[in-house]
């Protein structure tokens, strides 16, 4: 269902955008500020290992670059999961 969830975003009101950037570091160190949010409730010890969030951070930067959406979401201890998409 990942790749639908972009185009899904798109037709959400103009309202729900939380940033816009132009530069690609830009939008995967905001992204990255998305997944330290949260990461202290991920479940599963390597979902929150700094390692791998910096790998997901560098990652996005890289697929931005390329001119593609990039989607996150995660497993968390308890409530919904969270996601994040950088469109």
């Amino acid at each position: 269902m990942v790749p639908l969830e972009p185009a899904n975003w798109l037709l959400k009101n103009a309202s729900f955008v939380k940033e816009t950037f132009h530069d690609a570091g830009e939008a995967a160190a905001w992204f990255g500020k998305q997944i330290a949010d949260y990461a202290d409730r991920f479940d599963g010890f390597h979902a929150k290992d700094p390692g791998t969030v910096q790998a997901q951070v560098d990652s996005a930067r890289e697929t931005v670059e390329q001119g593609r959406d990039v989607v996150g979401g995660w497993c968390i201890n308890g409530g919904a999961p969270p996601s994040t998409r950088c469109i």
